[in-house]
């Protein structure tokens, strides 16, 4: 079964990437697992993919290349109609527009991301969304506004647990 193929290779690269620290190795297999998804014509494996792709590359410091694949992501996301997935796409591409030096755009997308998270319940996503808001509400000098998404990250932090709550936390005392 190829999808199934597909879906261990992007389990074993996010392993390579997160566990054994080869994040090449894990951008390596998940680029063959994209070939095969795509040769399968699966729309949601390949957004899934893709997102996944640019998680490894945001860690690589490789921001112009997880551009790039968000894009792309979002393009294969449309043709699904999942706000799923385009919020968690939109996040990340927030995130990485944000250190490109785009911060307003990045901070529109955390927004928009932020009320397609809250819609489709998506707790951990909606947490680090909430922490990239709070540091662009800082980078813009609100830090009043940066303490009130840090508190609204709470609740969801506490139901993502472990980093995301020391990170919340971490943000509010400092």
């Amino acid at each position: 079964d190829t999808r199934l193929q597909v879906r261990a290779m992007f389990r074993l690269a996010a392993l390579w990437g997160d566990y054994e620290g080869d994040l090449t190795r894990a951008v390596e297999e998940m680029g063959v697992a994209l070939e095969l998804a795509g040769d399968l014509g699966a729309r949601a494996i390949q957004v899934e993919g893709h997102l996944r792709l640019a998680f490894l590359l945001v860690n690589m410091g490789e921001l112009a290349q997880a551009e790039a694949e968000l894009e792309r992501c979002l393009a294969l996301a449309a043709e699904t109609g999942s706000l799923r997935d385009d919020a968690q796409a939109t996040y990340l591409l927030g995130f990485v527009k944000y250190y490109r030096g785009q911060p307003k755009e990045a901070e529109r997308l955390g927004l928009q991301a932020r009320d397609w998270l809250e819609r489709t319940g998506e707790a951990y996503m909606g947490a680090q969304n909430l922490i990239a808001l709070a540091r662009y509400a800082l980078a813009r000098g609100e830090p009043a506004e940066a303490e009130s998404r840090m508190q609204n990250a709470i609740p969801l932090a506490l139901d993502g647990g472990g980093w995301l709550v020391v990170s919340v936390y971490r943000y509010l005392v400092l």
